[in-house]
């Protein structure tokens, strides 16, 4: 019974200290949200798959400020061409 106590305790710390040595880096890239944005407002030009471009749009104006600020400002765009 103690050495299975023992196992156990030994594989626990063994994969606690796994995990403490993983290390992992998180990046930014502004050309993939400026690809976003300009999908999003390029929306209204497709002609296929319109419909779940229309439907991420409006949801991701819900939660993401930036990106009902951009469309609020570039509407006038629609008009010009």
């Amino acid at each position: 019974m103690k050495n299975l106590i023992l196992s156990i305790f030994v594989f626990f710390s063994i994969t606690v200290l796994a995990q403490t040595k993983q290390k992992f880096s998180v990046g930014y890239n502004k050309n993939v949200e400026t690809y976003f944005l300009a999908e999003l407002l390029a929306v209204d030009y497709r002609i296929t798959n319109k419909s779940f471009e229309e439907y991420k749009k409006i949801e991701c104006r819900k939660y993401q400020p930036a990106i009902e600020e951009t469309l609020q400002k570039y509407v006038y765009q629609k008009n010009k061409s």
